[in-house]
């Protein structure tokens, strides 16, 4: 039975396209990576754009609460464009909820006036139900939640901040 001399020589045949094809799919892939983050960048600004307009004023304070931010990743990115589209000179505070491997995570976020007035991210990540996690005044988490209790912490944050002094 005659061999097929492309499969023995080294450098032509099939064999000699296999780097080529290799190179052009790690390409192609690399570019689809590219689009797909493009179009998460793109879906969260604009559920940000929708959501701080609809921002509830607690005592002064602007609260956006967002349930299904995605993967903690996603969550906190979503926190931080809604914070950035509030009115710079009001206090503000974004409460984001995401789902990961890990169980739910709750991200807070609050702008420059409300840590002015004295709010504190982690303050109220730690003061809501479930009350694990942390980070720094403008930006806490909290993971490792059930989805009720995130729930839980996003209805309750209405009123913590209404009985704040």
């Amino acid at each position: 039975m005659p061999r097929d001399r492309r499969r023995t020589r080294p450098g032509r045949g099939p064999r000699a396209e296999i780097p080529d094809r290799i190179q052009a799919l790690t390409q192609r892939l690399k570019a689809a990576d590219q689009e797909a983050e493009r179009l998460r960048r793109q879906a969260v600004t604009q559920r940000a754009a929708q959501a701080a307009p609809a921002a509830e004023d607690i005592g002064g304070v602007l609260l956006a609460r967002l349930g299904d931010g995605g993967e903690p990743g996603e969550a906190r990115q979503l926190a931080q464009a809604v914070r950035e589209r509030l009115p710079a000179g009001r206090p503000g505070v974004v409460a984001v909820t995401g789902t990961g491997a890990k169980g739910g995570q709750l991200v807070v976020t609050v702008n420059d006036a409300a840590r002015r007035v004295g709010l504190s991210a982690a303050d109220l990540v730690r003061e809501l139900p479930g009350g694990r996690g942390g980070g720094t005044a403008d930006t806490a988490q909290g993971g490792g939640l059930d989805p009720a209790r995130l729930t839980q912490a996003l209805d309750r944050l209405p009123a913590h901040l209404a009985d704040r002094p």
